[in-house]
Parts: C-alpha cells; sequence; structure tokens
C-alpha cells in the first residue's frame, strides 16, 4: 500500500474534509464497527492501519490511545450482527442451549458496555494516557515522556 500512495492520497482526501478532529474520528470508529462486522479483526486492522494511522496522527491523537481504540471498536464489531464470531465462541464454550439465546443475551450488555468506553476515551484521551504515569511501578515504561507529565 506505500507504493501505491493509497495512504497519502486518503490522508489528503480526510484532511480536504476540514472535520473537526472528533467528527473524523467518529467516522473512522463508524467504518471500524462496520468493516467488523464482516472481516476478521486481525485481518482488518492488518489491512487498514497503514491507511488510518497517519490520519488520526495527524489530527493530534496518541499512537497508543489509537491501538487501544481499535481493540475496543475491533471487539464490538465482533459481537454485533450479522456475523456475531463472538457469539459463536461463547456457544460453542456454553455447550448447550440454541444459539439464539447466546445472539439475545451475549451483544446488548457487552456492546452497551464497550461503547460506553469508547466514548470516554474519546472524552478524555489525555487524561488516560496519563494514568499509568501517575505512581508507576520501579522499572516500568511509562507511556508519556517526562516533559508531557507536567
Amino acid at each position: 500500500m506505500g507504493a501505491t500512495g493509497m495512504a497519502g492520497t486518503v490522508n489528503d482526501l480526510v484532511r480536504g474534509l476540514n472535520w473537526s478532529p472528533l467528527a473524523t474520528m467518529l467516522m473512522i470508529l463508524g467504518i471500524y464497527l462496520v468493516l467488523g462486522m464482516f472481516m476478521d479483526t486481525l485481518a482488518m486492522i492488518v489491512l487498514t492501519i497503514p491507511i488510518v494511522r497517519p490520519i488520526v496522527i495527524g489530527l493530534g491523537y496518541a499512537p497508543i490511545w489509537f491501538g487501544v481504540m481499535m481493540v475496543l471498536v475491533a471487539e464490538t464489531s465482533v459481537l454485533t450482527p450479522p456475523i456475531g464470531m463472538l457469539c459463536y465462541v461463547v456457544h460453542g464454550v456454553r455447550g448447550r442451549g440454541d444459539l439464539t439465546d447466546v445472539f439475545i443475551g451475549v451483544p446488548p450488555p457487552f456492546i452497551i458496555a464497550l461503547m460506553a468506553m469508547i466514548a470516554l476515551m474519546l472524552a478524555v484521551p489525555l487524561r488516560l494516557l496519563k494514568l499509568p504515569s501517575i505512581q508507576p511501578a520501579h522499572g516500568q515504561v511509562q507511556l508519556l515522556p517526562q516533559s508531557a507529565q507536567r
């Protein structure tokens, strides 16, 4: 994808929209939710990160924050119908009952919880990055440089 220049073209297109960083992130997350309904999580991330990562960094978001956000959105998308791959896993582990019971019972509470976490991360992204550096244990790597912690 780097040889074709697709990442740069998409980046220029998104910057040309003149949307706010929040609106652009909501668009990106919406695309990931739809992609995850039909694609495997690993394939979705591997195919799209080279295109989306420069856009997200250009918006001013931290790469670590975006990585955590990607995991949350990917897990949310594999719970949702029409495919809902994690529901099949839960049904297989459960070993009893009907698959429709799993599709009725599993997704709503987990999707609500994951959407709440995504909304919290969108509302206060920098605060969440400072949490590990408040009182790091001896020898742990800090997520933010010393100059950004003040």
